[in-house]
């Protein structure tokens, strides 16, 4: 008891010194569609992320695109949520939306700007010129996913080249990432930080899943958006071709941003094979999913650092993932990955799946995704990049 309540002190105290080391800091976020409840990845990393940089002293002011939250500025957690217009464009939503943000913040004398992704760090020279300090953050190499064209995937690079040309800092969030910056010779700091994850504190009633005629235990699960990327009708025929329907059937939970070809497509799929959408959940709905599922799945082909994964380890499900590097610094045991594109060696890791555990202990593979250190060193981050250009002007 004693051990504790002195390491609760101890935090404390680190808690208040990083308070007052950041309190001078504000920063103003661009690239995510929005906060809280806002499906992606990056929406995810950021609705986690902010609200602990504000316990930690730091003024954080975030840019959602209208259409997907409430259309007038709220408060989420500490974090200001600004809606500005957004033209609905799978091609130039996100890039258009960025621009204004970064318009935005100037004529407000914003001086921290933190881009996210390398789509809207094209802009990173524009907002250097406007006068402010850039941190982008690379979540992936998103001109390796197979839904853009020629053009897109041209644009996608010249966004991360320009992250490495001018940016401030530059957070990568994995191993793979970080080293290929590294190998371009970034101009600004450049440091490791991960997604993270929050463990669940409580379990939902099963009574969630009677919505969509799921048992508890009864079920693989997929939570995911509908883009080529993540394999989903993959795993439909290869769970189709597993000879475990009636066992354990499978649901996906997801959806996608604008109509599409590929949402048809597993729309038609699922109906024919039996398997359970559920659409875009959240709140219990999703935790539900989650903790009363048989096992997680995700088949895909491009992952910056997949929170999803991290997400389904946090309930201790038994998990199976393609072997992209991204999901292997996850670090599940090595007869959890298949190939992706693989159905017949996916079929068998979904027997496996039903033969083995019901739960797996994960903790020890999560410890380096903890969401408070995660925000610690971000802070850190936005300390030095801060600090160093504070410095640069006194020696001028």
């Amino acid at each position: 008891m004693l051990v504790q309540k002195r390491n609760q002190y101890l935090q404390s105290v680190i808690s208040r010194l990083n308070r007052v080391e950041t309190s001078a800091i504000s920063v103003r976020v661009a690239g995510l569609r929005g906060i809280p409840n806002v499906q992606g990845g990056v929406e995810s990393h950021c609705e986690r992320l902010y609200p602990r940089l504000v316990g930690l002293g730091i003024e954080a002011i975030a840019y959602a695109r209208s259409g997907y939250v409430p259309e007038k500025p709220f408060d989420f957690q500490g974090v200001k949520v600004l809606p500005l217009t957004s033209i609905r464009s799978p091609n130039f939503e996100t890039v258009a939306h960025t621009c204004m943000s970064i318009f935005h913040g100037a004529r407000h004398g914003a001086k921290l700007m933190h881009l996210h992704a390398i789509g809207p760090a094209i802009w990173t020279p524009l907002a250097k010129r406007l006068g402010m300090k850039v941190i982008v953050t690379h979540h992936g190499f998103d001109y390796r996913r197979q839904k853009w064209g020629r053009n897109a995937k041209a644009l996608l690079k010249r966004g991360e080249a320009m992250a490495i040309k001018h940016a401030d800092g530059l957070i990568c969030i994995s191993s793979e990432i970080l080293e290929e910056i590294n190998s371009r010779s970034p101009a600004g700091l450049v440091v490791k930080i991960p997604n993270g994850v929050e463990r669940p504190t409580s379990i939902p009633s099963d009574e969630h899943l009677g919505k969509w005629g799921l048992r508890s235990g009864g079920y693989f699960l997929i939570t995911a958006r509908f883009v080529a990327e993540k394999g989903i009708p993959d795993l439909i025929r290869a769970w189709a071709a597993s000879g475990l329907k009636g066992t354990c059937e499978l649901a996906i939970a997801g959806g996608e941003d604008h109509p599409s070809k590929l949402g048809e497509e597993i729309r038609e799929l699922a109906a024919s094979e039996g398997a359970v959408l559920t659409g875009i959940v959240v709140g219990d709905d999703l935790k539900a999913l989650y903790a009363h599922a048989r096992g997680f799945v995700l088949p895909s082909y491009h992952e910056g650092l997949p929170i999803s994964l991290l997400e389904a380890m946090s309930w201790n499900l038994p998990c199976v993932a393609s072997s992209i590097r991204a999901n292997l610094e996850v670090g599940l045991d090595g007869s959890a990955y298949f190939t992706a594109g693989q159905l017949p060696d996916l079929a068998d890791r979904l027997k496996a799946l039903v033969a083995g555990p019901a739960r797996v202990d994960q903790t020890e593979r999560l410890r380096p995704f903890d969401w408070d250190a995660i925000a610690s060193d971000t802070a850190a981050f936005y300390r030095r990049v801060v600090e160093k250009g504070t410095k640069a002007a006194k020696a001028a």
